[in-house]
């Protein structure tokens, strides 16, 4: 399936974010580790191409990348006050980038005049 959106006064899927992510380099237990920070750029289309729309998936709400985990319980999730790391260390098979894209897709939907869903000829 295809998601058209139709936008008024912005161009949102053009937008490029930039995230970064702390990595721990050297050992753990020497005062001296240092911490570098990795960046990564990513667009707002690249983010809501992780989201998918299956009716054979929880009865065709959106989900991250297929995998049954629905936006909607993503976002109640930060709602709640949990952090991105909170998520990512209870399911373990989720990305940074996933999170992202819930935010983003909610932010679309925000935005969003209408939505066309299209099927795609496989």
């Amino acid at each position: 399936m295809q998601v058209s959106d139709s936008f008024e006064g912005t161009d949102l899927l053009a937008d490029t974010f930039q995230f970064c992510t702390d990595m721990e380099n050297g050992d753990n237990d020497n005062i001296a580790s240092k911490k570098s920070v990795s960046c990564r750029k990513i667009t707002h289309m690249e983010l809501l191409q992780r989201i998918t729309i299956d009716p054979q998936v929880s009865h065709g709400k959106p989900v991250i990348r297929g995998m049954r985990y629905p936006v909607e319980s993503i976002l109640e999730y930060l709602a709640g006050g949990d952090t991105i790391e909170d998520i990512l260390a209870e399911f373990e098979d989720l990305e940074h980038e996933d999170i992202l894209a819930c935010i983003a897709y909610a932010a679309t939907a925000i935005k969003t005049k209408s939505i066309l869903i299209t099927d795609i000829a496989a």
